[in-house]
């Protein structure tokens, strides 16, 4: 018998979002989706046909939640859902996408990150629902958004003073649309660049800009390695603009942002933070993951 499986284990379930991936016959148009996410019997994600979330075809809807289940020896992850579509007057009734499930067997959930998707579909309307799972070994908090820029602090860290060069796994995991401002419920069309040390992540031009949809995240999923000195901090960094259509006033500068983050912050386990741009009621967040490696 594998000794491994005796113990319990405590796994982190990520939940990324809900991917329109198809409105079907409404090709371009939106999905109202509502329901429950579940990882076991605990609630992730919840919405009521009275509140629920409009995705856009080929947008995620961010939810970024974090879930720490402790797993008895051998015991399965059941990653569930139940999602609906809600349709309008006078069309059909709401579309019953069903109930879905995926169980992860207690010995193929380890320390890496593992990615899985929970397929919700009504004829030709799809939605993918992303997860991250892996195993932990101490508590680690999820996203918070309060602040202009946010990391959380670790005060248990073995060799603070690393004397050695040291290298930094980076992901950056997308930008995501908390406020539109004057046009709620509205997208904004972003543009700018985004950086890891000196190294670029993301780089779009006004001519090329991203429309983001109140609510939504626009996955950018790069990754890099970054090479530190010892004692150098991680600094993340970007300028963003707002791209406004003519004839309306010029693009709306969201300024730049940076984070110092210093080396003895990070470990060998993911964390997460964000850089906010804002400008006036318009509000966006930068979502990195960062491990040592």
């Amino acid at each position: 018998m594998n000794h491994q499986n005796r113990q319990p284990k405590t796994v982190q379930v990520f939940l990324e979002g809900i991917f329109c991936k198809s409105t079907g016959v409404y090709e371009g148009y939106d999905l109202e989706i509502y329901g429950s996410l579940m990882a076991n019997d605990n609630l992730i994600w919840h919405s009521t046909e009275m509140n629920p979330v409009n995705i856009k075809e080929g947008n995620l809807f961010g939810i970024l939640e974090y879930k720490n289940i402790v797993l008895d020896p051998n015991e399965p992850l059941k990653l569930q859902g139940h999602l609906w579509d809600q349709d309008s007057p006078p069309l059909d009734p709401h579309d019953d996408m069903k109930y879905r499930e995926i169980m992860i067997p207690f010995h193929e959930i380890a320390s890496e990150p593992r990615r899985y998707t929970l397929r919700f579909k009504e004829l030709d309307q799809i939605v993918d629902v992303y997860f991250e799972v892996k195993s932990i070994d101490s508590r680690i908090s999820s996203f918070h958004n309060s602040q202009s820029t946010y990391y959380i602090p670790h005060h248990h860290l073995n060799n603070p003073y690393r004397q050695n060069p040291v290298r930094a796994e980076v992901l950056l995991v997308g930008i995501h649309n908390n406020r539109s401002g004057d046009y709620e419920g509205a997208g904004l069309a972003i543009y700018g660049w985004l950086k890891a040390k000196d190294t670029l992540l993301w780089n779009v031009d006004p001519s090329n800009a991203v429309t983001i949809r109140e609510g939504n995240l626009y996955p950018i999923r790069v990754q890099k390695t970054i090479r530190l000195d010892p004692g150098e901090p991680l600094k993340l960094e970007g300028h963003l603009w707002e791209s406004d259509p003519l004839p309306l006033d010029e693009d709306d500068d969201m300024e730049q942002r940076e984070l110092s983050i210093p080396v003895n912050e990070l470990s060998g386990n993911w964390r997460d933070f964000y850089l906010s741009f804002s400008q006036s009621d318009q509000l966006v967040n930068v979502y990195f993951r960062i491990r040592l490696v």
